[in-house]
Formats: structure tokens, C-alpha cells, sequence
């Protein structure tokens, strides 16, 4: 026997076990990733465009009210008490429509449509016919729009109040949960007393109202237009010869939005939501654009995480990321000084004036104010901001770019103001009111396909060992 056996087989051996580090190290990881960029590669045809293009099931809408329990004080000056209800839960559906895929630029355009469904055995013992008591968003927020835009106008409006509202008594709405998101709030436009401000008004009005009754009167609803409307058209990146994938380069045939005051508020940036660009590294933000707002909102990199099994990290809000009003304040509405001049009117840190996109001067900010200005917090009873329930946040698998897990969370206000010359405001409260909040439950459509491969990155359970 040749006395040298050992020592080459322990080379040999040697050798094997460093190429097999080496290709754990440096090639298995490659190939992993090709084999998921190949597999969830946005082609007509497979599987995963299928599911990007129509999901098999929905995303989870719940909604929570806040109840004004004072409201007969409020009215003569208290601070709203408020209590909290819900959620109430609605499947939400995503479906794209006239999907079209350029092959020379290597973009998808396609046109959103979106539908909700209440959802009965999620929501428990709740129901939709639930009445609840809200700030009238749309009674305050017109009267603040008069003030500052026509402010000759309040005697006329408050002459018009008791024709638009019949039997209004007070600034809150007594009303089911179904009518004010989606079935409407009755505003009458028919009687000759009102016929020219109503002409007036039907020209203008905001997507958060719509002609009822042969186009004689008005309904006001707070999600009711996204079920009756199609979005888009959008235009995003496959990814496939570059590094785009998700990433939205045209919103309605424009890489930049026409609504806001200065041109860094109006920029669209990052994704669609649906998908990301794979990376190695974390980027300090991660940014998607919400044309329910119409502009980017970014998430900053929190930290790294293990859900499931599977690594991610985790990106979540900071005050700045929805309010952050850009260097020249683009994303505060304009407003006449003494001097007639434009000048930017900004809402407290932790707001955002959504009047610019809606035409309705409501406020949005994160659940609860939380990370908003404190100040906040002090007019309304009832409010406890908590990171654990109110923060936005994903996870993002970085090999895929597609999101495991998250939670997308808006709140919606209405500033109440005092004015002498409305005889339902002249005597109220004044500070911005939560009327209610909204949570979007994530789902990884692309990541929940990938199950073959998506097994080689979990992470081994000891009890499994």
C-alpha cells in the first residue's frame, strides 16, 4: 500500500471541502437568485404575471371610526370625546386591465381598477348598517374652503346650509358605516333657492362626490369613487434587462406629477407597492408612489429581521415620511396674505393637506397622530398613538424585492374652525378632529408563488435539526 494514500486523500478531501465552501459562498447564492429572477420575472404567460396582473385573493381593507360620544357639547365648545370602533373589514381587489408590455423599453402599462366587499365573518359582531357619529367632512370642509378662497361667499353659504343638509342641527353626521365610505351622504341640490351656488359647485366637485338623482343632487362618501373609478394609466419597469422592476416611470402619461406647488413634491418616485427591485444592501429609504395622495411616500430601513423563517428587513414611517414639505414647503397649499400675495400655509408636523389632489381640504397623518406634532393629542380625547398598532411598515426579502408581510396605515381628519358667520361653526371647538382610520394588510403574491425556491432561504429550525 502506498504509504502516501492518506495525505492525498486528506488533499483531496481538503480540496472538496474548500470548493464546496466556495460554491456555497459565491455560487449557490447566485444560482438561487437566478433561478428567482427567472421564475418571477414578469412575462405574459406564467404563473406569477398571471397573479400580478389578477390576484387569486384580496388585500385586507380595515377600517376604524372614531366616534364623537359629546357631540352636543362639542357644538357649544368642548373638546371632542372620542371612542374608537372597528375594524371593519373589506376585501380589497386589485385587477389590472389593458395590460400592455414593451419589449423595447422593457415597461408594463396598465390601467387600475379596484373593488371592495365587505366582509362579514372578519369583521365579527360588527355590521356595515352600524351608525356611527363623525365630524360632517363635508359641511366643515367646505365652510374652510369659502373662508379661505371666496371668504364674501360665508353669508351665502350659511343662508344655503339647511337646503344642501336637510335637518341639520349640528357640525356630525349620524350615519351607517356603509353610507359614509361607500353608498354616500345625501347633499340637495334641487331646490331654486340654491340653483346658482349648486350650478357653481357641480363644476368643481372633488372625486369624493358624485351626481345622484338625473345629476340634481349631490353624494358625498369617502372611499365610494374607488369602486366606481379606473386608475392609471401606469407604466413600470419589468426589470428584466435592467434593474427597474416595479419601479413607476409614468402615472397617466406623465413621469411627474401637475398637482402640487414646486417641482421635488411633484416628482413620482420608487415603486407601484407591488413590486420591488431585488438588492444586497438596504437602502436608507424605500419609496412607493400612492396616487390616492398623489405623491411618493417613503419608508426608511429600520432593521434587519426574521419572519417566518425568512430573512427581511423591515422598513417603517418617520415623521417626515408623510409630511415632509420639500425646501420650498411644495406641499402646502397656497393662501392670500395681507399683501394678496401666495404664500404657503403649512399644517402642524405629522399632517398633510390633501386638498391639492381631492379638492376637499381634509388632513391626512398616521393613525392616532402618531410621531405628529403633540399638540395634536391635546384636542381630542380618546387617542393613544402606539408603534405597534398605528406605524406603516414592510418587510422586504431582498433577493426577490417582494414584500412578506405589511401594513399600510392612513388616518383621516377635519379641521373644525370657528366662524362668526356660520351659525353651526360660530360657537364650536377648533383643532383637527379624527374622524377615521384605515389599515391595508400587505400580501406577497410573487413571494407566496416562489415556494420552491423561496424553501432554500429559510433559515433551518433547530427543533427541525
Amino acid at each position: 500500500m502506498n504509504r502516501n494514500c492518506p495525505k492525498i486523500l486528506a488533499v483531496v478531501g481538503f480540496v472538496l471541502l474548500l470548493t464546496g465552501i466556495i460554491f456555497y459562498v459565491y455560487a449557490f447564492p447566485s444560482l438561487i437568485a437566478y433561478g428567482i429572477s427567472k421564475a418571477g420575472a414578469l412575462v405574459e404567460g406564467n404563473e406569477v404575471f398571471e397573479m400580478w396582473k389578477e390576484p387569486p385573493f384580496p388585500l385586507k381593507l380595515n377600517v376604524y371610526f372614531f366616534n364623537v360620544n359629546n357631540a352636543e357639547d362639542v357644538q357649544q365648545g368642548a373638546k371632542p370625546i372620542l371612542k374608537e370602533i372597528g375594524p371593519y373589514v373589506f376585501d380589497e381587489y386589485w385587477i389590472k386591465e389593458n395590460v400592455t408590455v414593451n419589449e423595447t423599453e422593457d415597461t408594463i402599462s396598465y390601467m387600475l381598477k379596484r373593488k371592495f366587499y365587505f366582509n362579514p365573518k372578519d369583521t365579527g359582531c360588527r355590521s356595515e348598517n352600524d351608525l356611527v357619529t363623525l365630524i360632517n367632512g363635508a359641511f366643515v370642509s367646505s365652510a374652510l374652503y369659502v373662508a379661505t378662497m371666496m371668504p364674501a361667499m360665508m353669508d351665502t353659504i350659511n343662508d344655503a346650509v339647511p337646503y344642501l343638509y336637510k335637518g341639520i342641527k349640528d357640525v356630525f353626521l349620524r350615519t351607517s358605516i356603509k353610507d359614509i365610505l361607500f353608498d354616500g351622504i345625501l347633499i340637495t341640490c334641487h331646490d331654486p333657492e340654491i340653483a346658482f351656488m349648486c350650478g357653481a359647485m357641480k363644476t368643481m366637485l372633488p372625486p369624493i362626490m358624485d351626481f345622484v338623482n338625473n345629476g340634481t343632487d349631490v353624494k358625498f362618501s369617502l372611499f365610494g369613487y374607488l369602486n366606481k373609478t379606473i386608475s392609471g394609466p401606469f407604466k413600470i419597469g419589468r426589470g428584466i434587462k435592467n434593474t427597474t422592476k416595479g419601479e413607476l416611470m409614468a402615472y397617466k402619461g406623465k413621469d411627474k406629477m401637475e398637482v402640487w406647488a414646486g417641482p421635488t413634491c411633484n416628482m413620482i418616485n420608487g415603486s407601484d407597492s407591488a413590486l420591488f427591485a431585488p438588492f444586497k444592501e438596504p437602502p436608507e429609504k424605500l419609496y412607493a408612489f400612492s396616487h390616492d395622495v398623489c405623491r411618493s411616500i417613503f419608508l426608511s430601513y429600520e432593521k434587519p429581521i426574521v419572519y417566518k423563517g425568512i430573512r427581511a428587513f423591515k422598513y417603517s414611517n418617520k415623521p417626515e415620511s408623510l409630511t415632509d414639505n420639500g425646501p420650498d414647503e411644495c406641499f402646502c397649499p397656497r393662501v392670500k396674505d395681507d399683501d394678496y400675495e401666495d404664500v404657503p400655509e403649512c399644517p402642524k408636523p405629522g399632517l398633510l393637506n390633501v386638498a391639492p389632489c381631492l379638492q376637499a381640504p381634509l388632513l391626512a397623518s398616521f393613525p392616532h397622530f402618531y410621531q405628529a406634532h403633540p399638540s395634536l393629542l391635546r384636542y381630542a380625547r380618546g387617542l393613544k398613538p402606539e408603534k405597534e398598532l398605528h406605524e406603516s411598515y414592510i418587510y422586504i426579502e431582498p433577493m426577490t424585492g417582494a414584500p412578506i408581510d405589511g401594513a399600510i396605515r392612513l388616518q383621516i381628519n377635519a379641521e373644525l374652525k370657528r366662524f362668526e358667520d356660520i351659525d353651526l361653526l360660530n360657537n364650536v371647538s377648533q383643532g383637527v378632529c379624527p374622524m377615521l382610520w384605515v389599515e391595508q394588510v400587505k400580501m406577497a403574491l410573487l413571494f407566496i408563488k416562489l415556494t420552491s425556491l423561496t424553501n432554500l432561504l429559510l433559515i433551518p429550525d433547530c427543533a427541525d435539526a
